[in-house]
């Protein structure tokens, strides 16, 4: 395993957007080991299902749950490296390590 900071820090920077650390010296593996395997969790309204979550009804059917009270985990995200998010209004998006882009929610009419 590679212990040097200036690779950690080098790889962490590249993956991760993140603002500039000026200060930070070392922790950089360990940064990037926390980040790479970071959950995301959403609370609060999920209309139009803007938080990400869905859920198994009987049947097999599934549905939107209006209001999540607690953080929770959004399933869809478990096994990738998400790098970036933005949340707000009615939309949440998330881009992962390998490019993907996810997008919940209602992004706005279109003509």
């Amino acid at each position: 395993m590679v212990t040097d900071q200036h690779f950690w820090r080098q790889r962490t920077l590249s993956t991760f957007r993140l603002p500039p650390q000026p200060i930070r010296q070392k922790g950089w593996d360990e940064m990037y080991k926390r980040l790479s395997t970071a959950k995301v969790f959403t609370w609060g309204s999920n209309q139009f299902g803007r938080l990400g979550h869905n859920y198994e009804g009987g049947n097999g059917r599934s549905f939107l749950a209006q209001k999540v009270g607690s953080p929770t985990e959004i399933e869809s995200l478990r096994n990738e490296t998400v790098v970036d998010l933005g949340c707000g209004g009615w939309s949440m998006w998330a881009l992962t390590a390998s490019g993907k882009v996810y997008g919940w929610g209602k992004v706005g009419e279109f003509v």
